[in-house]
């Protein structure tokens, strides 16, 4: 309902002059968030009907009745492949800092959806636990068994190891921006997945990348999951390189190598995280606040 309303609010209480008021009343506008999208196959089915509305472009696909704001760069209609290229704004959309966030970020992002840490974390979990030759204690950092009871710890972060786990048990890629490098760190390629979705990374926590059509736009209009081709995902890349390297501008990061905490028990300061790991296995402190 909220989708509808605000295509409302932008149509101005004003009609499409070749748009019947029971196709708007009875469109599902949202029904698309969770679709994949073709950005190279450029073919536009002859059923469809572009509706342009000042700076807004809806698809009508009268088979069905569905109304489809173009949001971001691309469409998908049932019928087929469409391509149709707008202007298109990529956003961060801020999780909660709750030590859950890499885990809430990827249900954003595959489900839309905040709250998947309990369930990821379950996952990632059977998986380890399921294949102790692959995830030994050489490359978990411990135990398997220890892993597993460690990660379901909803104070425990995740990373790499558990990104690539959520790669694989979604079938899509997950490419990480970090903002201080503005490296993207891609995991599930080489696997032939066909689709892509995006976090950013600011050194402490992620946040979800996503394309939606205006500033402003309800959430349910984003589009998170973008098809994969020859290694990329077409002109989706330009708009979050360019959004990860105007955030690093801004120094929108933590340097977790060289930042400055203090232990909240003892008041000693140390500097970047290897100093805070060695002090907290030391004296079993860990509680740090970052001071500049």
């Amino acid at each position: 309902m909220e989708a509808l309303n605000w295509i409302a609010s932008e149509m101005g209480r004003r009609f499409f002059s070749y748009l019947p008021e029971f196709l708007l009343l009875h469109s599902k506008a949202n029904s698309w968030s969770r679709n994949s999208f073709d950005l190279f196959n450029p073919f536009i089915p002859s059923s469809v009907i572009k509706v342009s509305f000042y700076n807004y472009l809806f698809l009508l696909v009268p088979e069905s009745g569905l109304l489809l704001p173009c949001t971001g760069l691309c469409c998908l209609v049932d019928s087929g492949a469409l391509l149709f290229v707008m202007e298109g704004k990529i956003v961060r959309r801020v999780i909660p800092s709750d030590n859950s966030c890499l885990f809430n970020a990827v249900g954003y992002v595959m489900d839309h959806d905040r709250h998947k840490a309990p369930v990821l974390r379950q996952v990632i979990a059977a998986t380890v636990a399921s294949n102790p030759i692959k995830y030994s204690e050489a490359f978990l950092g411990k135990p398997n068994g220890k892993y597993c009871a460690w990660i379901l710890n909803p104070e425990k972060w995740g990373g790499a190891i558990e990104l690539s786990i959520l790669a694989d048990y979604y079938g899509r890629e997950i490419a990480a921006y970090d903002i201080q490098t503005t490296r993207c760190d891609l995991y599930g390629q080489g696997k032939n997945y066909q689709e892509r979705v995006m976090l950013i990374y600011d050194g402490l926590h992620y946040d979800a990348l996503a394309i939606s059509p205006s500033e402003g736009a309800p959430e349910e209009f984003d589009q998170t999951i973008f098809a994969a081709k020859d290694r990329t995902v077409g002109p989706v890349e330009r708009l979050a390189l360019n959004l990860v390297k105007e955030q690093q501008r801004k120094r929108s990061y933590t340097d977790t190598a060289n930042f400055s905490l203090r232990c909240g028990v003892c008041y000693i300061g140390v500097i970047g995280q290897k100093e805070a790991m060695k002090h907290a296995q030391a004296t079993g402190h860990v509680n740090f606040q970052e001071y500049r």
